[in-house]
């Protein structure tokens, strides 16, 4: 009974290891993809825009 115990949460520390190391690594290419290169900043810049713009009116 305790091994078993053991051994499921031996499992759910791997799985969080794993759930936090890829979180990780996507914030961080986050971090270091340089502006220019994000394809839809200006879209989503124009949306915003258009969001903000009708709220004011």
């Amino acid at each position: 009974m305790l091994q078993k115990d053991v051994r499921a949460g031996t499992e759910a520390i791997k799985e969080l290891r794993v759930e936090y190391y890829n979180k990780s690594n996507i914030e961080l290419a986050l971090l270091t993809t340089p502006i220019s290169s994000r394809s839809n900043d200006k879209q989503h810049q124009d949306i915003g825009e258009e969001i903000i713009g009708s709220s004011n009116s």
